[in-house]
């Protein structure tokens, strides 16, 4: 699949810190499955996901935010309401959210990419443990700091065994 073998080329890209280049590659591989499997296929909403991910690190939010919502809005048209990857879109969602302080709408979509991520996933999971310190952030956004100190704790403690002190996704959670 053409499509396919861009998008990975697009996340070496990325991983080789040539942004510019991935988004080029990311854009081309969501053209092909539009192309190809129409416009409401779940891979073209994973294509718009990988595209809004790296558009997020670039630091549009307002592209990412518009590129994660019709993510969002295809996996709830054509995946099971339980599926990871639109609990990822909801999780691109609630960041973005927080990032621009609205952390009531970034907690109403990170409780339900959580509640997913729960079903799902085994306990003490990568996936949960960053939603919930994600959620904690929205807390803390909120004022909320009992709740946002739980979790973060609790997802930080987690994440420190599981994955390492030195581990991005612990470093994340302390902040």
């Amino acid at each position: 699949d053409v499509a396919q073998a861009i998008n990975n080329f697009a996340f070496v890209l990325v991983n080789e810190g040539n942004d510019d280049e991935a988004e080029k590659c990311f854009r081309q591989s969501l053209a092909i499955r539009k192309k190809v499997l129409g416009d409401t296929h779940p891979e073209v909403a994973l294509a718009l996901a990988n595209l809004a991910g790296l558009i997020l690190k670039k630091g549009n939010l307002d592209e990412a935010e518009q590129l994660s919502q019709e993510s969002l809005r295809l996996y709830r048209a054509t995946v099971n309401p339980d599926n990871l990857r639109l609990s990822s879109s909801l999780v691109f969602l609630g960041r973005i959210a927080n990032t621009k302080g609205n952390a009531s709408r970034a907690e109403k979509y990170l409780t339900e990419a959580l509640a997913i991520r729960k079903k799902v996933l085994p306990p003490g999971h990568y996936g949960i443990l960053g939603t919930e310190a994600e959620l904690g952030r929205a807390f803390t956004l909120q004022k909320r700091f009992i709740e946002a100190e739980r979790l973060l704790t609790q997802a930080h403690e987690k994440l420190q065994t599981t994955m390492g002190r030195k581990h991005q996704a612990t470093k994340t959670a302390l902040n």
